[in-house]
């Protein structure tokens, strides 16, 4: 679970890595908002819902992920 100080480098690891089809479902969207998908799907699958809010994304997995996926975090609408 994410702490106050924010995720580990292993929770980042363990629940905002993309692995099998995860992978081809965010390739499938425009480059401008796989980041967006790929967050979106992510935080479904560890919480069983949405995020109301861009403020329910730790900035730590928004960062993780766009260096994973080459994407500008800036580009995640807040």
């Amino acid at each position: 679970m994410m702490g106050v100080c924010g995720p580990s480098f292993g929770e980042l690891i363990e629940h905002w890595t993309l692995v099998g089809r995860e992978t081809d479902l965010v390739s499938a969207n425009y480059l401008d908002t796989r980041l967006t998908f790929a967050l979106l799907l992510k935080f479904y699958g560890r919480h069983g819902q949405f995020p109301r809010s861009r403020g329910e994304l730790h900035p730590d997995a928004v960062e993780f992920m766009a260096r994973s996926l080459k994407a500008d975090p800036a580009s995640v609408a807040a």
